[in-house]
């Protein structure tokens, strides 16, 4: 009936101009082998009748209220001699309904919002990345989902064109 223990992992704060600590968490390399993993994972819950809700998993860039935030960069490994490896984002799998995905760029008050794009890769001898989107198909007693496409609408300027090219 106890709560696990929490642990916090964190760098001192800076004074004045002074610049906050870093923390690098760091695996060690292969030579020939394999580099080593890191995963982290946010805490389950066990009893399925309990009702409780899994542990959430934030992974952010730090606020500025004088410059610019923080960025956050998640990206595959490279390979100079094999495949780059895989970035997968997926919604959790549900016994209702499976959880959602969302990209969005950030909203800006003064300036612009941030812009978000989806490029496939590019090659310098064989063919680009090939792009889908695409909704499966509905279960036996449900439709197949939605796909939308629009540009935003403006007050004093003009809205956001729309175009779809072939290379």
């Amino acid at each position: 009936n106890g709560n696990s223990g929490t642990m916090t992992l964190s760098t001192g704060a800076s004074t004045g101009s002074g610049t906050a600590g870093d923390m690098t968490l760091s695996i060690g390399s292969g030579v020939q082998g394999q580099g080593g993993s890191v995963s982290v994972t946010a805490g389950d819950v066990v009893d399925a009748l309990s009702g409780g809700v899994g542990g959430d998993l934030t992974l952010e860039g730090g606020d500025s209220n004088a410059s610019t935030g923080g960025s956050s960069s998640l990206s595959a490994g490279a390979s100079s001699s094999a495949d780059g490896g895989t970035l997968s984002l997926s919604g959790g799998s549900g016994a209702t309904s499976g959880g959602a995905v969302s990209l969005s760029g950030g909203s800006g008050s003064s300036g612009d919002g941030g812009s978000m794009s989806l490029i496939s890769g590019s090659t310098t001898d064989s063919s680009s990345g090939a792009m889908t989107m695409q909704t499966p198909s509905g279960g036996s007693t449900g439709d197949s989902g939605a796909v939308s496409v629009t540009t935003g609408s403006a007050s004093n300027g003009n809205s956001g064109t729309m175009t779809l090219s072939t290379g």
